[in-house]
């Protein structure tokens, strides 16, 4: 019986291996984007920035890849290109020249960066982090950041696989993070530049909100 059960989940096993990951999800999973904290706590209208990573490295000879951040457009903004950055090595446009490729809209950043290919040797990019982004909040409530792909070669390109970016990969796995706001703690008893005789006990009154 033990041998029997034993065959039976090997059959299991391997099956899932042939099926696609959307039938078995979870068992392919070769690489993890995803934000350096998973939860930002910060003041309302705050500039912060959030860096995206990836877990493991890209593999030796990565040249190219695309990432975003989405965001809820009425919770906060990239405000230009400039609060985009990516690693050194990869600050090249393949097709324009030095400087990234970087894009900004209502609820999205993108950047992508790419090698660049005049250099002999060609140097790949090896390291971990993908792009960072300088996101300005609104002030008005806690909200999710998003990862996901920065879409420049058109609907097939994603990242990690080939190094133009050119070949899908189906199996990266887009983490998020939370915004938060601090409590927000004030002194309204007594007032700033109230002046009291020494000696006395004097009461102090705190208030402390949390907007979100």
């Amino acid at each position: 019986m033990r041998s029997l059960a034993n065959l039976r989940l090997s059959n299991v096993v391997l099956g899932c291996l042939l099926l696609s990951a959307a039938i078995c999800p979870g068992l392919a999973s070769p690489y993890f984007v995803q934000f350096d904290r998973t939860r930002y706590d910060i003041t309302p209208g705050e500039v912060f920035s959030v860096r995206l990573n990836t877990t493991p490295a890209p593999v030796p000879g990565l040249s190219s890849y695309g990432v975003a951040v989405t965001f809820p457009a009425v919770n906060t903004t990239v405000p230009t290109t400039a609060d985009i950055s990516v690693p050194a090595p990869l600050d090249f446009d393949g097709v324009l020249g030095p400087g990234a490729k970087k894009s900004v809209s209502a609820g999205f950043a993108g950047g992508k960066g790419t090698v660049d290919f005049s250099l002999s040797p060609i140097l790949p990019y090896l390291g971990s982090e993908l792009a960072s982004f300088q996101i300005a909040d609104l002030g008005l409530g806690s909200y999710v950041l998003q990862s996901g792909f920065f879409n420049t070669l058109g609907p097939t390109e994603q990242i990690f696989v080939a190094g133009d970016g050119s070949v899908l990969d189906p199996d990266i796995t887009f983490g998020g993070a939370l915004v938060n706001y601090r409590p927000l703690i004030s002194i309204i008893a007594p007032t700033n530049g109230a002046a009291f005789p020494s000696g006395i006990n004097l009461p102090i009154i705190a208030q402390a909100d949390d907007l979100d």
